[in-house]
């Protein structure tokens, strides 16, 4: 059928310091430690990868296991609560998927499908911009809240504002 040649393990000092290197850093178990390094020799967590990480087939799928709390990276995504998403940009959780299927982005108790949450008193607005309006900060439609509390739809082409009930056009502006 073949002939099946063993791996070169390189250096094996399992017995004396619980480590075996594959390849000088390609594979690296640090049984003292509990940890496996792929393309790094010096391994930082359970599993601590260099590149990119790849699910491939009709199963493939990235499961979270037990719940953390919010991780010391400087950016992930993890599982705050049971059926529960967590998204993390400097070292902050910035948007979270609840068991419920609610998004909150500034906030990690949504009360809605979608709820934006900004902690200051600042505006806060969504813009909707397509090929048409250009996507630079003054494009397209704004709808939102300013610091002054009033909510705010904003036009930012020059074209009209419609307003519709029941499949039909009440109000152009």
């Amino acid at each position: 059928a073949g002939t099946k040649v063993a791996p070169d393990f390189g250096s094996q000092n399992i017995a004396t310091t619980g480590e075996l290197t594959v390849d000088t850093d390609t594979l690296k178990v640090d049984a003292t430690n509990n940890r496996v390094g792929v393309g790094t020799a010096s391994p930082g967590r359970t599993l601590d990868v260099d590149g990119i990480i790849r699910s491939d087939g009709t199963s493939g799928a990235l499961v979270f296991g037990g719940n953390s709390s919010t991780p010391s990276e400087g950016a992930a995504i993890h599982r705050p609560a049971a059926d529960t998403l967590a998204f993390v940009t400097n070292s902050t959780e910035k948007a979270r998927i609840t068991s419920s299927g609610f998004i909150g982005a500034g906030t990690a108790s949504p009360n809605h499908m979608l709820q934006l949450h900004r902690s200051d008193s600042n505006n806060s607005y969504t813009q909707y911009t397509n090929s048409t309006t250009g996507s630079a900060s003054g494009d397209g439609v704004w709808l939102g809240m300013g610091g002054d509390e009033v909510c705010y739809l904003w036009q930012n082409e020059n074209n009209h504002m419609v307003l519709g009930t029941n499949n039909s056009e009440r109000l152009r502006i």
